[in-house]
């Protein structure tokens, strides 16, 4: 189940940034004229590295994220994701959720920045979701886009996300015993830098503060490293690292130290994907 965990939050982040960049991919002029689009992704992810032991992972991810544009502004997109862990040989699904945003975005500061808000619905398709008795859960975002004609290169992309959680569940403690989370926030920088028109590597940090029902708090980090080619319009080929996931505490077991690592054996993963964009 922990392995499954962490190909949950792996495919979660990936969607993530597919999801925000859609438009993109596809085209303004493609989503206005045919009013759709669709995503879909096939990938495979690893432990960063093989001990033999129950913590390796491996598994065949998979992801479909539907696409509608109303009109030049606001679209409406859902992520689908499921994952076959290869070590246990079960096929789940991991993610099923639904967002509606201003993928145009609103300018800012004499267009410096561009503010894309978004609302979004989660709902509870993880087994490990469904046995801590979620019920949904609802998430207001927005991502600040700085143009890249106020950065140092146009090569260069800078990008802050932050995000408010609240889940409903049945019951404040799941079946394992822990107790639920109620709120929870993402604060998120994105770096990235376009090599050509068709190569780029994107940099994600994130930091995370969970609620519980008790009110009792904690947080977690994540990061993730990835290098796209865009072969054509409809296909994108990535490779990528990721850590944290983000199940790693903050800080060390006497609160001293920051728990902050580039890699290390227990929470990293490679991963590579191929997108189609129909």
């Amino acid at each position: 189940m922990r392995r499954l965990c962490f190909a949950s939050m792996l495919i979660f982040q990936v969607a993530g940034l597919i999801l925000l960049a859609a438009p993109a991919f596809a085209g303004e002029d493609q989503l206005i004229g045919s009013g759709s689009s669709l995503v879909a992704s096939v990938g495979r992810s690893n432990s960063l590295y093989v001990t033999g032991n129950n913590e390796d992972s491996a598994s065949d991810d998979f992801m479909l994220a539907p696409s509608y544009a109303f009109n030049k502004d606001y679209s409406l997109s859902a992520v689908l994701a499921a994952s076959q862990d290869l070590k246990e040989q079960q096929f789940v699904m991991t993610l099923a959720r639904l967002s509606l945003k201003r993928y145009s975005g609103v300018d800012l500061l004499n267009h410096r920045v561009k503010w894309i808000p978004r609302i979004s619905l989660s709902l509870p398709v993880n087994p490990a979701e469904q046995a801590a008795s979620l019920q949904a859960g609802t998430t207001l975002g927005s991502r600040f886009e700085l143009s890249p004609d106020y950065l140092i290169s146009k090569k260069l992309g800078l990008a802050f996300d932050i995000s408010g959680s609240r889940n409903f569940h049945t019951y404040d403690t799941a079946a394992d015993g822990h107790v639920n989370t109620e709120y929870s926030t993402i604060q998120g920088v994105e770096v990235s830098w376009s090599f050509t028109d068709a190569i780029s590597i994107t940099t994600l940090f994130n930091h995370y503060d969970l609620y519980s029902y008790q009110g009792v708090a904690s947080d977690f980090f994540s990061h993730n490293e990835e290098i796209d080619y865009q072969a054509s319009k409809h296909y994108i080929f990535a490779v990528g690292h990721s850590w944290g996931n983000p199940f790693v505490p903050s800080r060390t077991p006497d609160g001293q130290d920051l728990q902050l690592n580039l890699l290390d054996s227990q929470n990293s993963f490679v991963y590579a994907s191929i997108l189609v964009i129909i």
